[in-house]
This record gives structure tokens, C-alpha cells and sequence, in this order.
């Protein structure tokens, strides 16, 4: 339905939407991971009004935007390559907000790239994840790194390492269903 530009609702219930009233002049990563059901946390945060600005994508073809869940709404996009770091780097310096899951495809390695970028720009990083619910709802959740280091190598490492927890806490889970 999304694809046939066909709005249709799904059960959504979002914490910490409150984290993107504060400004952020060094711009904003939003980062996550190829999990099922992150496109609904993309959903939630345009329903609240903060429109990612660009999109980094993993896909093959020449995508100029990506399709958000249920609405009609889409990001604008730029294929992960070569130069993608070139426009990143514009869109953070302008305060605007980048989307960009750190892995290429479900289960593949980190990639640390987007966190020493923000490291180097002193840009926010808000992690999202979703996540099915027993009773059928999706819970989203926004929320800062905890990370804070002044050493790049040690902050990236642990950032890398703390949003491959969050996500593995999500799979693991999902694998512990009895249907």
C-alpha cells in the first residue's frame, strides 16, 4: 500500500519524541539498524513533525527516496558510496538532521564511518528502534548515545557496541516468540 502511495494506519506507541525539541546546530545522525519494523519509528517522528533531510541508502538501484511506512511521505536519499561523506558532512554543518542505518543489510558488521563523522562534526546521534509488542502494538523509542568520550577510537567502539546491544536485545526476543 505505501508503494501505491495508499496511507493506511498502523498501532504506534513512541517514547522519547521529546529529545528532538532541543536544537542541535551541529546537526543530527538518526541511526539504526536494518531491524524489522524500523520504518514505523520513521512514521511516528514525521506524524510529530521532524522530517529527516536526507537519507543514506544500502540499496543497488538508484533510489532518490525512501518510502515511509503508511504514509505518503518520503525521505530523500543518496545511494552510500564513495562521496556520500561529502554531502553528509554539508547537510550536518547546515544543523539538518541525517538518517542513515549503520549496516548494509540485516545482520551485516557496524559500520563505524557514521560515528566518527559525527564524532569529528560534534553532531548528536539519536538511535530509534522498533519493536512488536505481545498485544500486536509497535513500541518506538528515540534516544541518545551514552556515550561520551573525548578519545574518537574509544567513543566510536562503544557507540558501535552499544547500538548493536540495543539491537540485539530486539532479535533475540523476536527469536524467544512462541507462536
Amino acid at each position: 500500500m505505501t508503494r501505491r502511495k495508499i496511507p493506511f494506519p498502523i498501532p504506534v506507541r513512541a517514547h522519547g519524541l521529546e529529545i528532538f525539541e532541543r536544537a542541535r546546530p551541529n546537526g543530527v545522525i538518526l541511526c539504526s539498524l536494518h531491524i524489522p519494523l524500523c520504518k514505523v519509528a520513521l512514521r511516528r517522528l514525521i506524524e510529530n513533525g521532524f522530517h529527516p533531510d536526507l537519507a543514506i541508502t544500502h540499496h543497488r538501484n538508484k533510489n532518490t527516496s525512501i518510502a515511509v511506512w503508511g504514509i505518503t511521505d518520503v525521505i530523500p536519499a543518496i545511494k552510500a558510496g564513495p562521496v556520500v561523506f561529502f554531502k553528509a558532512k554539508t547537510i550536518l554543518n547546515q544543523g539538518k538532521c541525517l538518517l542513515a542505518l549503520a549496516d548494509p543489510v540485516f545482520g551485516a558488521d557496524i559500520s563505524p564511518n557514521l560515528f566518527f563523522l559525527a564524532h569529528r562534526l560534534k553532531s548528536q546521534i539519536i538511535y530509534f528502534l522498533a519493536e512488536l509488542m505481545p498485544e500486536g502494538d509497535i513500541e518506538v523509542s528515540f534516544f541518545e548515545s551514552t556515550i561520551k568520550d573525548a578519545n574518537a577510537e574509544k567513543a566510536v567502539g562503544a557507540q558501535v557496541s552499544e547500538l548493536r546491544g540495543y539491537s540485539d536485545r530486539i532479535i533475540n526476543r523476536y527469536q524467544n516468540l512462541k507462536f
